[in-house]
């Protein structure tokens, strides 16, 4: 993709950035949902109840609530706005596609 190859301890630190991110998010509760049942509903009060409690929805929750969750997170303009130069963004980019990718393989 000639992204330029980054060390291991770069990788490292995009990841922690990418998991304050997710953690810091805000999962919204649209509507009235007192008495709904849907697997969206439960994600948000769940996701919430562990931030009220100020722990980390990456270490409570799984794959699959990450997968529900993803595209309320939009991080790519927040996220790549945090890197100064055109190359760190392009590359940021690319690493969010790429874990998005594998996120849902």
């Amino acid at each position: 993709h000639g992204h330029q190859t980054l060390a291991p301890t770069q990788i490292l630190a995009l990841t922690r950035i990418l998991s304050k991110a997710i953690n810091q998010h805000v999962y919204p509760i649209q509507g009235d949902l007192s008495g709904q049942c849907d697997s969206a509903a439960t994600l948000a009060r769940v996701w919430n109840e562990i931030q009220t409690r100020r722990e980390k929805p990456t270490k409570w929750l799984g794959r699959t609530s990450l997968q529900m969750a993803w595209k309320d997170l939009d991080l790519k303009q927040a996220y790549v706005k945090s890197f100064q130069t055109e190359e760190q963004q392009e590359f940021v980019q690319y690493f969010l596609g790429e874990f998005e990718r594998l996120l849902y393989v």
